[in-house]
């Protein structure tokens, strides 16, 4: 704004006496400015969200961390079959119930385990059963509840898998 109205200062110095230019420049230099006060508030508001999109981020993995140790440390299987019919999520209790070796996210149930997932597709189609038992490779009875995480045939289901002897016991 200033550069502007210097220059049309600088040009008139001889004679100033053309006010339509210094009309002309002062409102282009008031068209600068306002375009600089714009994009100031603009980037001001850019810069909060960011670092409010980063705390909200930091809290999620937190968060995230927090329920990954709590299903890890639970007693009863936790299992997560997505839509598609492979393992999301399986904390160390479902591995020891039915008899699955490491690491299984990711590979289709299906593959690691017959029966959970023969059971899981009656469930989907038949409806609320609850408390399914089956019987795993090793020969240990387990009992089996779903709970679908989200809407649709395509959400998560979530598969709490228990020990049918224990329970039996309790």
């Amino acid at each position: 704004t200033l550069a502007v109205l210097g220059e049309e200062l600088w040009r008139q110095l001889p004679e100033i006496s053309d006010a339509p230019a210094f009309t002309q420049a002062g409102l282009l230099g008031l068209v600068f400015f306002v375009t600089a006060a714009t994009a100031s508030v603009v980037a001001t508001r850019a810069r909060s969200s960011e670092a409010r999109a980063a705390r909200v981020g930091s809290e999620l993995l937190n968060l995230s961390r927090v329920n990954d140790t709590i299903v890890e440390s639970m007693r009863s299987g936790v299992l997560v079959v997505d839509g598609s019919g492979r393992i999301r999520t399986i904390n160390a209790a479902a591995r020891q119930l039915l008899d699955l070796p490491g690491p299984v996210s990711g590979r289709p149930l299906a593959l690691e385990c017959p029966a959970v997932a023969e059971d899981v597709q009656a469930w989907q189609h038949r409806g609320m059963r609850r408390g399914d038992i089956i019987t795993t490779r090793s020969g240990k009875e387990v009992t089996l509840r779903y709970t679908r995480l989200g809407r649709g045939i395509e959400a998560p289901i979530m598969v709490l898998v228990d020990d049918a002897a224990r329970l039996r016991d309790e």
